[in-house]
């Protein structure tokens, strides 16, 4: 997934947003729902009963896409599955040696490249590749 970020600071709203919007370009729709972690720059305000109060912005690209926001736990990484996994897939192959690029627009054009390439590997004793199954898996987003 390319998690755009041109000249704005890690974590900010902004990224945040601007990465999921071309996630959804990737992917090629938008999903009905999506867990999020308790990141300050997305959650004004952690109620009882689960209940999240989004920030301003992010409530706005929420509505606008009609995504329903989902929430772990805070402190229960476990909450969104494979998550954690996949990060960790992503800083090895995608960050090790760390990269270096003139710009970030670089940077995320590769890191789609890269992406792309991934659709035609084959997972472990699966029949289809990942592209495959991403396109199987589309009309359920």
């Amino acid at each position: 997934m390319t998690v755009a970020n041109p000249g704005l600071a890690g974590g900010s709203i902004e990224g945040m947003v601007d990465g999921q919007i071309h996630a959804f370009a990737f992917f090629g729709d938008v999903p009905q729902s999506i867990v999020y972690d308790n990141d300050q720059c997305l959650v004004a305000k952690i109620l009882q009963a689960g209940m999240r109060t989004p920030a301003a912005l992010f409530s706005g690209f929420l509505s606008h896409y009609l995504i329903l926001d989902r929430y772990g736990r805070p402190g229960n990484g476990n909450d969104k599955g494979n998550v954690e996994g996949l990060v960790g897939y992503a800083k090895r192959n995608f960050m090790v040696p760390i990269p270096q690029f003139p710009t970030w627009e670089a940077f995320n054009v590769w890191l789609e490249v890269q992406c792309r390439k991934r659709k035609r590997d084959r997972l472990r004793s699966e029949n289809e590749t990942i592209g495959e199954r991403l396109q199987r898996d589309l009309p359920a987003m």
